[in-house]
This record gives structure tokens, sequence and C-alpha cells, in this order.
């Protein structure tokens, strides 16, 4: 029995990441198309849009995690496959969601979902780095 939940655990832990980060990249692409709104729907879309960027942003720290952790090995001490993205996991995902930014702002039409997409980025961003700066991670 302890080993199923493991292997179920195991399988979530590595395909979990990229199945949300799809999901809500689907959802929020779907979101982002409002030509026709106004007003309180508008600002409800765009507060929409900044939690679904947040989760993109969270999901995407956790893939990084996930793909940067150290593994034992064999004949030898546990290393990461990606030491960088080991050692400065926060600056990828702030590279990362600058770009996704920046791309959203350049096009007239995503102009406020892009917005949006770097106000809830940032939001993930700054609570990550304080938790890592406090403790001491």
């Amino acid at each position: 029995m302890s080993t199923s939940i493991f292997l179920l655990f195991l399988f979530l832990v590595l395909v979990g990441p990229p199945v949300v980060i799809l999901v809500l990249g689907l959802r929020f692409y779907k979101l982002s198309q409002m030509a026709d709104l106004m007003g309180r729907a508008r600002q409800m879309r765009l507060v929409s849009l900044a939690a679904l960027a947040s989760g993109l942003t969270g999901s995407f720290y956790l893939l990084v995690i996930v793909v940067s952790a150290k593994l034992p090995g064999a004949h030898g001490p546990s290393r990461s496959s990606f030491p960088w993205l080991h050692e400065h996991p926060l600056i990828s995902v702030l590279l990362a969601a600058l770009g996704v930014t920046l791309m959203l702002v350049a096009q007239p039409a995503k102009r406020p979902a892009g917005l949006s997409f770097g106000a809830g980025a940032l939001a993930v961003l700054i609570g990550l780095g304080i938790y890592r700066v406090s403790t001491g991670y």
C-alpha cells in the first residue's frame, strides 16, 4: 500500500506542475480576450488574470525546483543536473515572467493582460523572495 502511495505522489510531483501550467496558461489565454468588456466586468477580469498569473508563476517555480533537485548518485555525492538553476531558481522564474510580460505588453490587444500578468507574477516573486531570505534558504 505504501509503495502505491509513493508512486502516486512521485507521479503528481513530476507531472503535476507541467499539467497545471498548461491548464492555467490555456485559461489565461482564453480570459485575456477582453475587447468588449467595460467597467466592473473589465476590472474583475483583470483581477482574475492576475490570480491566474500568480498561479502560473508559482507552478513554474515548483517545476524549476523539481527539475533542478539534487539527485543522489550511486558512487558519489548528490548533485543537480542544472547546478545554476538549483542555486538560483528565482532568477530563472523572474526572467521567464519578465519575458511573458514583455511579450504580452508588446501586443496592443493584450496589453491589459500583460500588465495583469506582471502584477500577479510580481506578487508571487516578492512572496517567494521574502520566504527565501527569511529562512536563509
